[in-house]
């Protein structure tokens, strides 16, 4: 089986102020336990699972307050080089 069976298409996906309770709802109602959260430029800022927002059992906090946010990697520069 491959990732390309598993996706759903378009990508279901919530923004940082998406409540939790709509959250839970789409992911019941789409059969999903885990959606990623996007910025307003469509661009990966992190991850929710229905665990994650189960726990919380607040239905208007906002997503964004729960979510793991997605590690971003360090700018790599090169050494100067010294004479």
């Amino acid at each position: 089986m491959t990732v390309k069976n598993r996706m759903s298409s378009p990508a279901v996906t919530a923004t940082p102020a998406t409540r939790t309770k709509d959250a839970l709802q789409t992911m019941y109602v789409r059969k999903i336990s885990r959606m990623p959260v996007v910025d307003d430029q469509g661009k990966l800022v992190g991850i929710v699972t229905q665990r994650d927002l189960l726990e919380k059992r607040k239905a208007d906090t906002p997503v964004g307050t729960i979510m793991t946010r997605t590690r971003t990697r360090p700018r790599l520069t090169r050494p100067s080089s010294t004479p």
